[in-house]
């Protein structure tokens, strides 16, 4: 299972872009990792700065007053930052504020703001959007750590159609490493990806779909299949890619069939894409679909 590297220095992730031609460009979904307070100001501000030397209208979301000693590191630059402030060209901000302006964390109205800031940046003559966020603030709401895979996922789609660069921030000390190897899975670039250990990935395509790697197993079942289902609505068509797919066990191929339930229930027609001969033999043999509503492609 391949995974992009992001630089946070050269920008450049190791990837192909699969823009779809006549789109906007494709942004970045970035999963970062950091362990220690210095690595966290330095990886961050080279970001940040990244984005204002190529244009593009900057964001950040802090938390515990990181906004400030992330402001303070860019006023030690060659950066204006009063200027690039006062113009609306450099935002920052509390996360908590961001993502949970009413108390509650609505994935919704966040990624309808998004989307609608992406834009409105266009519109007023950036090439982009660039958003490095905390998520440190999803430690005090249990109900937002159970939105969040859905939500890193229905991000994912957003910056495939979007030019937004958008920076996923966990402190690793601490964290739950089987938490984050999941949380990594969901982002289709990352800073080292060393960091996803997951055995499954789901990212989406230049086309707005969305495509699994690795193992179909019990873990996908148990993780991966639920964020899908939480990000069917995001999805301009009900197929899945599965051609990445290098592990298939009958656990894994249960909760394709539970997939294909939700795409058929809302209405779409289900269809998986780079179905291996070992997939189709497994699935027949399953009779998970017996009224043949999946097209195996």
């Amino acid at each position: 299972m391949s995974s992009s590297g992001y630089s946070a220095k050269a920008g450049s992730p190791e990837r192909s872009s699969g823009a779809v031609a006549g789109a906007p460009p494709r942004g970045h979904h970035i999963f970062w990792t950091y362990a220690s307070d210095d690595e966290h100001r330095r990886v961050l501000t080279n970001f940040l700065l990244e984005g204002l030397s190529k244009g593009e209208r900057v964001c950040y979301f802090g938390f515990g007053g990181s906004e400030e000693r992330i402001l303070a590191a860019l006023r030690g630059t060659e950066a204006n930052v009063s200027d690039l402030l006062r113009s609306g060209r450099l935002m920052a901000g509390s996360a908590v504020d961001g993502y949970m302006p009413g108390g509650s964390f609505d994935p919704d109205a966040r990624i309808a703001g998004f989307e609608t800031l992406a834009l409105e940046t266009l519109d007023e003559g950036y090439p982009g959007l660039r958003v490095a966020a905390e998520t440190a603030w999803l430690l005090t709401d249990a109900d937002a750590v159970r939105a969040w895979p859905a939500y890193e996922l229905r991000a994912d789609l957003l910056t495939a159609r979007l030019p937004i660069v958008g920076l996923c921030s966990f402190d690793a000390r601490g964290a739950d490493p089987v938490v984050l190897a999941m949380l990594a899975s969901l982002h289709r670039d990352h800073v080292d990806p060393a960091t996803n250990t997951s055995t499954f990935r789901i990212h989406a395509t230049g086309s707005g779909s969305l495509a699994i790697e690795g193992a179909l197993d019990a873990t996908f079942a148990g993780l991966g299949a639920d964020a899908i289902v939480g990000a069917l609505g995001d999805l301009p068509a009900g197929a899945i890619d599965v051609h990445g797919c290098d592990v298939i066990d009958a656990d894994g191929l249960q909760a394709i069939a539970r997939l294909v339930d939700a795409i058929d229930a809302r209405g779409q027609a289900p269809m998986l894409n780079g179905v291996s001969p070992a997939f189709r033999r497994l699935w027949a043999r399953l009779d998970l679909d017996p009224s043949r509503r999946a097209a195996l492609i």
